[in-house]
């Protein structure tokens, strides 16, 4: 069976058509559509992003799939099982990808992220707790980690996946530590490294697995918060 028919009879299962007239019916843009959407949600949100199909509102086509169970459906598991398998087998995030991907999603302007990230540059969730307040849920979030790691003055603390810098800053600043934060991106880089000044704090750029090459020192303690 073709993807084209596969993807299409699971549709119409939802009530949405290829080309149809209702708001919720795909408009495909490019044929490729079919093979991406058969691997599931992903391919489908992937293709979407990629141009190979529209739609007129986008929440009512969504709202139909995920009451028919489309992302149950047969085609969706065995994507999802195939998928597992090969991770078990491979690191599908090569160093290529992993740098291509830190290049797509963080080498941006900061001032897109300072609009809904709070002080400290948290970008995984932060700890409401007994709090609604933005600041006070990432220093909660950070003391958190910081008391679980045990930090002491004496420390040397690695941050692998440091971002902009937020636990680099708040962790030297508290504690009295030295910590080497590492990431992919250029741009959170440049950042942190002016966001930390005057810390004893170094931001390196690097991919982790090319850390054993880079440190001739040893740590007392490593962070990798939301990155793996």
């Amino acid at each position: 069976m073709s993807f084209k028919r596969i993807v299409t009879n699971a549709l119409a299962g939802a009530g949405v058509s290829i080309n149809g007239e209702k708001p919720w019916d795909i408009q495909v843009l490019r044929d490729r559509f079919y093979r991406r959407a058969a691997r599931g949600a992903l391919g489908l949100g992937e293709s979407y992003i990629d141009r190979d199909w529209d739609v007129a509102s986008l929440d009512d086509l969504f709202r139909r799939i995920i009451a028919a169970g489309l992302q149950n459906s047969p085609i969706s598991k065995l994507n999802r099982m195939l998928l597992a398998m090969r991770a078990h087998v491979s690191n599908l995030q090569s160093r290529k990808r992993a740098a291509a991907v830190a290049a797509e999603h963080y080498d941006l302007d900061y001032r897109l992220y300072e609009n809904f990230l709070g002080p400290y540059n948290q970008y995984t969730c932060c700890f409401f707790d007994g709090t609604e307040d933005l600041e006070q849920a990432e220093i909660n979030k950070l003391e958190i980690i910081s008391e679980k790691l045990e930090i002491q003055a004496t420390d040397r603390v690695l941050d692998i996946g440091c971002g902009w810098g937020g636990f680099a800053k708040y962790a030297a600043s508290t504690r009295g530590c030295h910590v080497t934060g590492v990431t992919l991106s250029k741009e959170q880089v440049e950042y942190a490294r002016k966001y930390t000044s005057g810390l004893p704090v170094d931001i390196v750029l690097s991919d982790y697995r090319e850390l054993p090459g880079k440190f001739d020192s040893r740590f007392d303690k490593i962070l990798i918060c939301g990155m793996i």
